[in-house]
């Protein structure tokens, strides 16, 4: 009884390490990730945005206004893609980051040589290249990588909950039965210790019926 008591234990402590890690796991990979990549997505959307929007300018005014949000919507692209690369540890996930990445550093340099065009005045030129086929794929390609290792790490996270649920019903179980173990060897102790005092008393009781 004290073994198996034991051994029940045993496994509820190895459960709640189990359900601990697959609690983790959401709330330090999967949670933290999916954010990222999720500014990472905005941020490549802004840059695609500004570009359009720099080449319809028509003022000073209106060029420095987007050249500068061009400026810091790359940055903080570039700032996501370093954050998330840790993040990436399954085969799938860093695949999907490394094609993202080469994808969108080739529209990058794509959107660069557009905002140079415009600089220099080839408003017309810098329009076709923002229109062309190359530009399009890169940024939709890219784009559509992103949005691919958002729904594998939704998935992890979905599947890491779904453990902690089943682990955390199986703790319950666990815990019932030794409860249950517990109460019926303690009702059994207390058994045994009455049964020496009710004998004596049926003797008692004999002894003076036979008088």
């Amino acid at each position: 009884m004290c073994l198996l008591t034991a051994a029940l234990g045993l496994s509820a402590v190895f459960g709640f390490i189990k359900s601990n890690r697959a609690t983790g796991n959401i709330v330090n990979n999967a949670t933290p990730a999916i954010t990222t990549l999720r500014e990472i997505r905005y941020q490549l959307s802004t840059i695609r945005r500004v570009d359009g929007f720099l080449l319809m300018c028509d003022n000073s005014q209106c060029t420095q206004k987007y050249v500068e949000k061009r400026k810091v919507a790359i940055a903080a692209f570039k700032a996501g893609m370093e954050a998330y690369s840790p993040m990436a540890t399954a085969p799938a996930e860093r695949e999907l980051y490394e094609m993202a990445l080469k994808n969108a550093n080739a529209y990058l340099v794509l959107s660069d040589q557009m905002s140079a065009l415009d600089a220099a005045g080839k408003i017309q030129d810098a329009q076709h290249l923002l229109v062309a086929d190359e530009a399009s794929k890169t940024y939709n390609d890219a784009l559509n990588e992103v949005q691919e290792d958002v729904e594998l790490k939704q998935q992890d996270g979905a599947k890491a909950g779904v453990q902690s649920i089943q682990l955390g019903h199986t703790l319950l179980l666990g815990i019932s039965a030794m409860v249950a173990i517990k109460e019926k060897a303690v009702d059994g102790l207390a058994s045994h210790r009455r049964q020496p005092q009710d004998r004596k008393q049926m003797r008692t009781l004999f002894m003076e019926e036979g008088k």
